[in-house]
């Protein structure tokens, strides 16, 4: 069977050595090129608006909340390509998210968390929207970093931005050994 020398713990070292110093880009100024194209795609449908104001496909990133999700995508982006990995980006609003790890794709999601809130009795204003971020697609068995971080009241997303990065990278390596492991037990039942 395959044997790993490395653990969880050397394999995060490792990733956050590879990473480097990680600067969180906080604007849209400089975007990564997945960003780039979705901000170009939203321009044009605003420039569509201003010749038919009833056009039927709005400019998807205007609002806040979606906004910030692109911020913190095109800040993640920019951490992995400038450590070498490749992000990926599809969908009209971004669903479909990962980062090519080795040979692997590892998903990730970036989503609203609905909160359900009580009626206040003095009316207060509505709880603030959250995001939250999953690694999806973890190897079966074994250890495993955090792969689920959530805004909170004190700590929002964009600072765990270099542990996400490091566990994306730990992502990677689970699934390699994942898969070593799923094909090391499949010859030996081919071979029995």
């Amino acid at each position: 069977a395959p044997m790993f020398s490395e653990s969880l713990a050397e394999v995060t070292q490792r990733a956050e050595k590879l990473l480097g110093k990680v600067v969180v880009a906080k604007t849209l100024a400089n975007p990564h090129p997945l960003i780039a194209r979705l901000l170009a795609d939203d321009e044009k449908r605003r420039q569509a608006l201003i010749n038919e104001p009833y056009a039927w496909r709005k400019p998807r990133f205007d609002e806040p909340l979606p906004r910030r999700r692109l911020k913190i995508l095109n800040a993640l982006f920019l951490i992995l390509s400038k450590a070498g990995f490749k992000p990926s980006l599809r969908g009209e609003e971004a669903e479909e998210l990962g980062v090519i790890v080795g040979n692997f794709n590892v998903s990730l999601t970036l989503t609203k968390v609905e909160q359900r809130s009580r009626p206040a009795k003095d009316k207060a204003a509505p709880p603030k929207p959250r995001l939250q971020l999953e690694i999806v697609n973890w190897a079966q068995g074994g250890e495993f970093p955090l792969n689920r971080w959530c805004d909170t009241e004190e700590i929002l997303m964009e600072e765990h931005l270099p542990q996400i990065a490091t566990n994306l990278l730990v992502a990677g390596e689970m699934l390699y050994r994942g898969h070593a492991i799923w094909d090391h037990k499949h010859l030996a039942e081919r071979k029995t």
